[in-house]
């Protein structure tokens, strides 16, 4: 006490600070945070969890309890709050001697920030197997830091099967960390679990395979594999004389399981076809509804506003494509005058029927006048549709494709080769005997 007292006066608090905690002083923890004499306690780690150990008390029981109440001690939370002015790797190299010690700091260090103890993955991998294996598995998640291989040395030396399955799942080696839980821990569910995380149906084979002579292995397949196996291939593989206890329940629940998805397939069929009459029938009123076409708007071919009508040409055709023409510019002259002229007996037929209706009486009114011609123009629609007619802009779109498919330039691609060339440039075009053989491609 004498001695930290002078050190006090002398204004050396480094020396000062390692008699106060090798005498277990109260409050000289405090005092460090008070007056920020954090690189005066950087070397002296070990000393100030010593501290926390004869605050703490060692020798109560309960090593759960204990690893919360030392990670949440004074010593340990100044050592892990303040790693800029303490290093972690200054604090590790002085807790190597005591690896109780460090597996506290590396712990407390963990639940802060798992980026910081990132060096120190494999250490802390080996400190977990030795004080605290409960939590290794934990860490092994959590973590992506530690060596697998040196992990799984570790696991093994100490027999930690559940580690060591997890470990082997992360490198791939799913048959064998399957193996491990067959041959080691037998247990079916965590066995079946572990198939469905990897997803792998060669490893689904395997269970499949390795159950086909033991009975509660059968059962787990038929009541949990769900649609991940098929029963058939688990029933088929099973011994003729083979006695298996429970069979009958395992495949009465296979059957209700089979029942209930045949009616949820059946649920959703009936849900899909509404969705698509309900979607057919939008389709229909959107096809059903008139295109607005603009007077001022161009013909595709002749480049006239469509209502400067060509000499022979009466109308105008639109397309769904949005594309809109004269009759004369895109419809053949047979064809043209075919339409023409039976658009025009369609029309005298109706003049002469609208007479006589006129004269009966019939017809009286505009509306009518309106449904007729637009009787007349929808006969005429179907005339010219049995002819097949196709939008030329399209029709040369498709074969630009078609033209580029076959080529195996894109149009960036051929423009740049073409600036490139055209610019006096060196193209590096390979010989035609290094290129393989190009297939024409089906559109």
């Amino acid at each position: 006490e004498i001695m930290a007292f002078l050190y006090d006066r002398l204004n050396q608090p480094s020396k000062s600070l390692r008699c106060h905690l090798e005498l277990f002083t109260d409050g000289i923890l405090s005092r460090v945070r008070r007056e920020n004499l954090f690189d005066a306690i950087r070397d002296k780690a070990e000393l100030v969890l010593c501290y926390d150990d004869h605050s703490l008390g060692l020798d109560r029981d309960g090593a759960e309890v204990l690893l919360q109440e030392r990670c949440e001690s004074d010593g340990v939370q100044l050592l892990t709050d303040n790693t800029d002015a303490i290093p972690c790797a200054s604090v590790v190299k002085q807790l190597v001697d005591t690896p109780e010690h460090l597996y506290v700091y590396l712990h407390t260090l963990l639940t802060k920030d798992a980026h910081l103890g990132a060096p120190f993955a494999d250490l802390q991998v080996e400190l977990y197997a030795e004080y605290n294996p409960e939590k290794l598995l934990n860490f092994l998640r959590i973590s992506t830091y530690y060596s697998f291989d040196k992990a799984l040395e570790i696991c093994e030396e100490r027999n930690l099967v559940l580690e060591m399955v997890f470990i082997l799942g992360r490198m791939g080696d799913n048959h064998r960390a399957l193996m491990l839980i067959i041959d080691q821990l037998r247990d079916v569910p965590r066995a079946i679990e572990f198939a469905k995380e990897q997803n792998d149906p060669e490893l689904w084979n395997d269970l499949v395979m390795y159950s086909r002579d033991k009975p509660e292995f059968i059962i787990g397949l038929l009541e949990l594999g769900g649609t991940h196996t098929n029963p058939t291939k688990v029933i088929q593989n099973i011994p003729p004389d083979l006695q298996i206890p429970g069979i009958r329940r395992a495949l009465t629940n296979v059957l209700h399981d089979y029942h209930l998805q045949v009616e949820l397939c059946t649920d959703c069929k009936h849900v899909l076809e509404g969705d698509c009459e309900l979607l057919s029938d939008g389709l229909r009123r959107l096809q059903h509804q008139g295109m607005e076409v603009e007077c001022d708007q161009m013909c595709l071919v002749c480049q006239l506003p469509l209502e400067n009508m060509p000499a022979g040409s009466s109308n105008v055709l639109a397309f769904w494509c949005g594309h809109i023409f004269h009759d004369k510019c895109i419809l053949h002259p047979d064809v043209q005058l075919k339409t023409q002229m039976d658009s025009l007996t369609s029309s005298t037929n109706s003049s002469s029927v609208d007479v006589v209706k006129r004269s009966q009486h019939i017809i009286h009114s505009p509306a009518d006048q309106r449904r007729l011609l637009m009787q007349a123009k929808l006969d005429r629609t179907m005339m010219i549709r049995q002819y097949s007619p196709a939008c030329p802009v399209c029709v040369e779109y498709d074969q630009k494709k078609m033209q580029q498919a076959r080529t195996g330039w894109s149009p960036s691609e051929r423009k740049d080769r073409e600036l490139t060339g055209s610019s006096g440039g060196a193209v590096d075009i390979p010989e035609q005997a290094d290129l393989p053989p190009m297939q024409t491609l089906e559109i």
